[in-house]
């Protein structure tokens, strides 16, 4: 949605928020595909435990706006947050709303685990105008 708005508006406007430091750790698909292929092959050597974090490598959410915005050739436009918050009322959009209501906080994982037992080493996130353009059969 966000990529789908920058290339709308041909701008990607970023939240101000208090701090706006809250990671996350973006990881892309084929990355889970190759962690989930491991852990079955590894099925019957080894125990494994009930769940483990497959997370990408952490970053800002400043740092995946820009990286977004570059893949699809925009700018960034700084916004104060209750511009921002507006916003995301006025179209009614409910998951911008709760995004918006969790910026601020880190939300990340230990890769650790994933590692040692799976083999995970997940890609950087240098995401592509490819990687947001999808297309659905018809």
């Amino acid at each position: 949605p966000l990529a789908r708005l920058a290339m709308r508006w041909r701008l990607l406007p970023f939240p101000r928020l208090f701090g706006a430091g809250g990671q996350r750790q973006p990881v892309h698909a084929a990355d889970l595909a190759h962690a989930a292929a491991s852990a079955l092959s590894s099925l019957g050597e080894r125990e494994l435990p009930p769940a483990i974090a497959l997370p990408g490598p952490a970053l800002s959410w400043l740092q995946i706006f820009r990286a977004l915005a570059d893949s699809v050739g925009v700018g960034l436009l700084r916004v104060p947050a209750v511009m921002a918050r507006l916003g995301a009322l006025l179209r009614r959009d409910t998951s911008a709303h709760a995004m918006l209501a969790r910026f601020d906080r880190d939300q990340v994982f230990d890769a650790a685990p994933a590692r040692t037992l799976l083999d995970f080493a997940p890609r950087a996130f240098t995401p592509t105008k490819a990687t947001w353009c999808t297309r659905h059969p018809v």
